[in-house]
């Protein structure tokens, strides 16, 4: 999410709202505003089942594997394209996004001047082309300017800049893109990865979590001392947190959750104002959540059951850019919610 939310609803339609993005194309009534508070349709020619965004663009893999991408050009129209094909799943960045295949390669699109598309050069394509090299791989996750591949023999391969340079084991601190797919220092039993600018942690198979950090960047998660320092200190190194039985780790550039099997969720950040720190009376509203998503300046969850009208339960809280967090943004307001509003559909 960026300046906007989405939704993809269980029937695979995607509804979104907020910033004026999706306004014109979406025949929102405008409010003189640019709010946009009841989610409108994704014109997409086939159901979704998966859906990604960070902040522009965002995506979406249609139940016949297509992969189609949406933004707003110039004059504020929705623009929707399609980019690839044969998708299991997508991975959004900053300006470009990459896409996994069924057969086990990665292709990508986009921005490039940090190397991220991974095809050994720093020119933009607005067309899907596989990453040279990658074969086998399980998953593949971007933040920012880079992106990252697990192979299934476990190995993990990244590539771009946005301080990912600094987690890669090539012996000292770059100051160049990585243009090209390059390994990470090993890590046993990982089963997904999770990215952020500058930070990237793993599930684990036995439940658990490990991150490894960029230099001079704080991981936003309710971290003890010791953990942290050893983060901060120890730029590059994996280091495996004191959780246990984790379901997700939520990470964004300021702030992060950790949701665990048992339905509670810890939240930490740099924007307490927000409700990102977890207190007592945010973490028991959060308790039970099935999904959390974070923007860079709003978060929104979705809760068990379903409203009065059969609609998912979702609640979104953070700074108000227009409309994204469910309430109308106003220009004499510092448009900061604090807690949870719920979106009405």
């Amino acid at each position: 999410m960026g300046g906007d939310s989405c939704a993809l609803l269980a029937s695979g339609e995607v509804r979104c709202w907020g910033n004026g993005s999706f306004q014109e194309s979406a025949n929102a009534t405008l409010d003189g505003t640019w709010n946009l508070v009841k989610p409108r349709v994704v014109p997409l020619p086939k159901p979704a089942r998966i859906l990604r965004a960070t902040l522009m663009p965002y995506c979406a893999v249609l139940e016949d594997d297509s992969v189609f991408c949406w933004e707003a050009d110039k004059a504020n129209n929705l623009v929707v394209t399609r980019q690839a094909e044969g998708a299991v799943d997508i991975a959004v960045g900053y300006g470009f996004a990459c896409a996994l295949h069924r057969a086990g390669t990665v292709s990508c699109w986009g921005d490039n001047h940090e190397g991220q598309l991974g095809d050994g050069t720093t020119q933009s394509r607005t067309k899907a082309a596989p990453v040279p090299g990658l074969s086998h791989v399980k998953q593949v996750v971007a933040n920012g300017s880079y992106a990252c591949a697990h192979l299934e023999r476990g190995e993990v391969l990244c590539w771009g800049h946005d301080d990912v340079t600094e987690l890669i084991a090539t012996g000292g601190l770059k100051t160049k893109p990585l243009t090209t797919p390059t390994a990470m220092k090993p890590l046993s039993g990982i089963r997904e990865l999770r990215a952020a600018e500058g930070s990237l942690c793993a599930l684990l198979a036995d439940d658990g979590v490990a991150c490894v950090l960029a230099n001079g960047i704080r991981l936003p998660l309710p971290l003890p001392a010791s953990d942290r320092d050893f983060l901060q200190n120890h730029p590059g190194e994996w280091r495996k947190m004191p959780w246990k039985n984790v379901k997700d780790v939520i990470l964004r550039d300021h702030s992060g959750c950790v949701t665990f099997k048992n339905g509670s969720v810890r939240c930490d950040g740099e924007t307490p104002e927000w409700g990102d720190v977890g207190d007592s009376k945010m973490t028991s509203y959060l308790r039970g959540a099935q999904q959390v998503s974070f923007g860079p300046l709003h978060r929104c969850a979705l809760r068990k059951g379903t409203d009065a009208k059969g609609m998912p339960k979702v609640v979104c809280w953070g700074r108000n850019s227009y409309g994204n967090v469910g309430k109308p943004w106003k220009s004499n307001s510092r448009n900061i919610e604090s807690r949870p509003v719920p979106i009405r559909w």
